[in-house]
């Protein structure tokens, strides 16, 4: 099973604004929202790209001021997984950005 990570820091954004962008981006880029727990704020969501099927946890922490997105597949190589992360990490930005 392949994994990538992505880890970023947000600074001067109530972590709900960053979780609405977060639920924004899955819909633009045609994730099915899995499990929503907005207490949490906590997403997982699976999607296809082409033939493989990719598996995101996206989480806002608010004390830490962070923003994980984890993406993981039995089929997809790293190279993939890296491409989607780049692309989901561009739409949230631009989301934020709107909102």
């Amino acid at each position: 099973m392949e994994k990538f990570q992505v880890t970023e820091k947000y600074e001067g954004i109530k972590a709900e604004r960053v979780f609405e962008a977060g639920k924004l981006t899955f819909s633009d880029l045609g994730m099915k929202i899995i499990k929503d727990r907005s207490f949490a704020f906590l997403l997982q969501g699976s999607f296809s790209v082409g033939e493989n099927l990719i598996n995101a946890n996206f989480i806002v922490s608010a004390f830490q001021n962070e923003i994980n997105l984890t993406l993981t597949s039995e089929t997809a190589d790293k190279e993939v997984l890296s491409d989607f992360a780049k692309r989901f990490m561009e739409t949230l930005k631009s989301r934020l950005v709107e909102l």
